[in-house]
């Protein structure tokens, strides 16, 4: 009961409440910038060859291990995998 007080303590905060409203609204629109994004790169003429080169970029460096930081070489990884998504034919 406790945490069901406090959480209607901060609730009562308007500054509090439009900052949660705001991330609810960023989350729930996460996968229609991802979707959108991927929408807008198939009407690009070729987009399949541009992002296959990134990709293979990609997998060359985290193979050769052209990167210093941990943080890097996750980005690599990422980058790698979003990309062959945006590649991937879509869902039925």
């Amino acid at each position: 009961m406790c945490r069901a007080a406090q959480f209607l303590k901060v609730m009562a905060d308007p500054q509090t409440l439009q900052e949660s409203q705001n991330l609810s609204m960023f989350l729930a629109t996460q996968n229609k910038i991802r979707d959108t994004l991927k929408q807008s790169l198939q009407e690009v003429l070729g987009y399949e060859d541009l992002l296959s080169d990134v990709v293979n970029l990609a997998v060359y460096m985290y193979e050769n291990h052209m990167y210093l930081l941990p943080s890097e070489k996750h980005m690599l990884v990422k980058v790698g995998v979003l990309l062959l998504t945006y590649l991937s034919p879509p869902r039925r």
